[in-house]
């Protein structure tokens, strides 16, 4: 097995925005739909607009293999879906 470079852009499937102490860091739990086919669990942090479904999104930071923390998406500029 090996690692193969693969599209980085998604759209979102799901969302969830846990209840937080601290009304300055908005995190939103995301479900993605890659472009490469998986569906993939990550975090867009600092959408205070929230992130709806059918949102297109890119990985900005993947997540490493054994790393214990969630890959970080954002709004693609580069990816908007057709609509």
């Amino acid at each position: 097995m090996e690692w193969e470079a693969a599209p980085q852009g998604g759209v979102v499937f799901s969302t969830m925005e846990p209840l937080s102490s601290t009304a300055q860091h908005v995190r939103t739990l995301v479900v993605v739909d890659m472009d490469a086919g998986p569906r993939m669990m990550g975090v867009v942090e600092g959408a205070r607009d929230g992130v709806p479904v059918g949102m297109r999104v890119a990985v900005i930071v993947p997540g490493a293999p054994g790393a214990e923390r969630l890959p970080l998406f954002a709004e693609s500029a580069t990816h908007k879906a057709d609509a």
